[in-house]
């Protein structure tokens, strides 16, 4: 707990010391001026600031949802990340593979994506698959 508050505390203070953010400013012109003076970087990087400034304000009215859905639902419940894990397998599950969000459980899993996930009984102990994505499924008995 300590060393959270520590950590906020820290980033708060970050922001609001001028001079740190001086400095960051002028190191964020200089890589802005670096990229623009190679054309082959330039023309491959395209304008990210851009697409970063046009995406800000969608991100500030999402964030206050999605930090409250994704970030403090179920308190840490590692039951809640499992019924979480099961209900947007069930989303994604009736998807073609090629718009599933690739990490979702039935992407990353081949487990999941089988009709054991419809036939099976309810799940009483949880592992990890050996797949990249690491999703939940049953343990054998």
């Amino acid at each position: 707990m300590e060393n959270t508050y520590k950590r906020g505390m820290g980033r708060m203070r970050a922001l609001i010391d001028g001079d740190f953010m001086g400095r960051r400013q002028a190191a964020e012109e200089e890589f802005r001026a670096r990229v623009a003076a190679d054309p082959a970087l330039a023309a491959e990087a395209g304008d990210p600031w851009s697409t970063l400034a046009e995406i800000q304000p969608v991100q500030a009215r999402l964030y206050p949802a999605y930090s409250l859905l994704e970030g403090r639902a179920g308190g840490g419940s590692r039951l809640f990340g499992f019924a979480q894990t099961l209900v947007r397998a069930a989303q994604e599950r009736d998807k073609p593979r090629d718009s599933a969000c690739p990490s979702s459980p039935t992407a990353a899993c081949r487990w999941c994506s089988s009709a054991c996930l419809r036939t099976c009984p309810p799940i009483r102990r949880w592992t990890s698959c050996s797949s990249a994505g690491g999703c939940p499924r049953p343990a054998r008995s």
